[in-house]
């Protein structure tokens, strides 16, 4: 980057806490670079304690990951004599929530239709939020033409978020609406699902065992479809279309003894989690670490 000023750091609204920010100016040049120590996506994600920690408004932005579980019908508030758009949401993060006021054009990735077309949980991605405090508490604001909101988006931070104990651990149903007209998404609580899908908590037996079959786990998508590994690249199963950043989660089949009775149940990701005591991705890790694999195997 050539021809730009360099100026303190300061203001209501600053993005990085670095003493110094850039400027640009008419005739600054900026040339596109590959670096593999720079992340892509260029984010670095505050914790939802860190956030609840904060008993002051913030004038640093922040950038924030979660689950959306639960959306209040778009309205329109005055704002300097205009009247803008305005959406609230609750979103989930490690076993908490946190309120995010959205204002501006960006309700319009929040419209009920787009929300309610996905099959699972959504995850939101915030860049350059405000964080203000209220009674009681914090809650999170965008910065209007600044802040920027992203819905599942394909990237690794996605991945690592779902992959956490504190998030695979849990089941989400995906957003219905409510008899207030709010669009909600229950947490570990009953499934609106037409197969009736159950939590862990309502499977009771003697005893049971773990079928020992190859394929136990799956590919994913951020969307929570299954993705087809397909040469160097990863296909979504229902369309065909290319996904960059995958994950693996559990699919496992056990045999429940009752009664006298054996009956087949199928334990999907969060409920084995539970069970396991790890995601998908840690009991990969732990097989590599017990059974690694000779390189020699490989060798041409």
């Amino acid at each position: 980057m050539t021809h730009f000023t360099v100026v303190p750091n300061t203001g209501l609204n600053r993005a990085v806490k670095h003493r110094f920010r850039l400027l640009f100016q008419y005739k600054t040049s900026v040339v596109s670079v590959v670096s593999i120590r720079i992340p892509h996506s260029g984010l670095c994600f505050t914790s939802i304690d860190e956030i609840d920690q904060r008993t002051k408004d913030d004038d640093f932005l922040i950038d924030f990951v979660g689950i959306i579980t639960g959306v209040r019908k778009e309205r329109d508030v005055a704002s300097y004599g205009k009247m803008i758009k305005a959406v609230v949401l609750e979103v989930f993060s490690d076993g908490k929530k946190v309120q995010c006021n959205v204002f501006g054009n960006a309700c319009d990735l929040l419209e009920y239709d787009n929300l309610q077309k996905y099959p699972r949980s959504l995850l939101i991605v915030l860049e350059s939020f405000k964080i203000k405090a209220i009674e009681g508490g914090v809650m999170l604001q965008n910065v209007m033409n600044v802040s920027r909101l992203f819905i599942n988006p394909d990237i690794p931070e996605s991945v690592e978020f779902l992959s956490r104990f504190s998030v695979a651990s849990y089941g989400f149903s995906r957003l219905v609406t409510n008899e207030l007209g709010y669009l909600v998404s229950k947490v570990d609580g009953d499934f609106f699902n037409p197969k009736e899908i159950s939590n862990i908590q309502d499977l009771c037996a003697d005893n049971g065992e773990v079928m020992d079959e190859p394929d136990w786990w799956y590919y994913s998508c951020v969307c929570g479809h299954v993705v087809v590994e397909h040469e160097d690249l990863y296909l979504f199963d229902a369309c065909g279309s290319c996904i960059e950043h995958v994950m693996v989660k559990y699919g496992i089949r056990v045999k429940i003894h009752h009664g006298g009775c054996a009956v087949l149940f199928v334990l999907l990701d969060n409920a084995a989690t539970k069970l396991f005591g790890k995601t998908c991705s840690e009991a990969f890790l732990r097989i590599e670490e017990e059974f690694p694999v000779d390189p020699n195997v490989f060798a041409v």
